[in-house]
């Protein structure tokens, strides 16, 4: 009878010990991606993130702590909250926090990287002015565009560009060496005045 005592005491206490899980906070968080393109609209997706952590059954939540001007969490994805400009900040330090529901918690420093998208400055219209002639040409987003000149010769174009060459596909069919210097275009050896 004191042996079943016995028994039953440690089966009894073994079970107990079964249901009392001991809680182990996560111990890494994981990004599938850490940069975003410059010029891309607010609330775009950068990646997902994850938990490692050995009590499987754990719910993560994620949350930003230093970024969170430019960065959210939503559903376990990392996404922009403005449009991000190369030129301004190449990149931007954040910390991500992850709370498992049972009083564990990790944070983690990422570097999310701005990739630097070849902007058309070319855009508007741009003339060269002498006092016997004169010639515009003007450059739209959609890559068309139209040079006019003092006889009222049009020539519409389609172009491509480069940051210091421009190609016209059709139209003048030639690819040309531009630079751009605040309001003055050169171009085909000329300097052009935006307009």
């Amino acid at each position: 009878m004191r042996k079943a005592f016995i028994l039953l005491s440690l089966l009894v206490a073994f079970a107990a010990c079964e249901k009392e899980v001991i809680n182990t906070p996560p111990t890494d968080i994981t990004l599938t991606n850490t940069s975003i393109a410059e010029n891309e609209e607010a609330g775009m997706l950068i990646g997902t993130l994850a938990s490692i952590d050995a009590n499987a059954d754990d719910q993560a939540v994620f949350s930003v702590i230093t970024g969170g001007d430019y960065f959210k969490v939503e559903n376990n994805q990392l996404m922009s909250k403005v449009s991000f400009d190369f030129e301004e900040k190449q990149s931007y330090n954040i910390t991500v926090n992850v709370s498992d529901g049972n009083g564990g918690a990790f944070n983690k420093e990422f570097s999310i990287e701005i990739v630097n998208q070849d902007d058309n400055y070319l855009i508007g219209s741009w003339r060269f002015d002498r006092p016997d002639y004169w010639y515009q040409f003007t450059f739209n987003e959609d890559l068309t565009g139209r040079r006019i000149d003092a006889d009222n010769e049009v020539e519409d174009f389609t172009y491509t560009y480069t940051n210091n060459k421009v190609k016209f596909i059709t139209g003048f069919n030639e690819e040309v060496d531009y630079k751009i210097d605040g309001s003055t275009l050169t171009l085909f050896g000329n300097q052009l005045i935006k307009q």
